[in-house]
């Protein structure tokens, strides 16, 4: 991680939650583009925080971002069993584009989504 945020192409965008002590990490998103193509690196939105709006934001930022920056298409990838990230990509125009069987170490399914920018 530390490579590709040393990297002009990485976005890392950091979302907080307001609590009693001023603001909690609440979620992460780091990104990266090359040419006219950028991907989902890491994606995640702390538990407690799931539910708020707070990944929906994170993800609507990155691709506007990543827009301004001369990308034309954000790749996504997600766990196929994850339905909340599933509906948040279908929800903002991302179409599934392939899968990566047992990609992840418990032997889950990678979903891989394409959305146009």
């Amino acid at each position: 991680m530390v490579q590709f945020l040393g990297s002009p192409e990485a976005l890392c965008l950091i979302g907080s939650v307001a609590d009693d002590s001023g603001g909690v990490m609440g979620g992460l998103l780091i990104a990266r583009k090359v040419a006219d193509e950028a991907e989902i690196l890491t994606f995640g939105v702390a538990p407690a925080c799931r539910g708020a709006g707070l990944g929906r934001a994170l993800l609507e930022e990155a691709v506007s971002v990543l827009r301004e920056a001369g990308a034309k298409r954000l790749f996504l990838e997600v766990e196929a069993g994850n339905e909340p990230a599933v509906k948040l990509y279908r929800a903002l125009g991302a179409v599934p584009v392939g899968q990566r069987p047992g990609y992840y170490e418990h032997g889950a399914d990678a979903a891989i989504f394409s959305l146009a920018l």
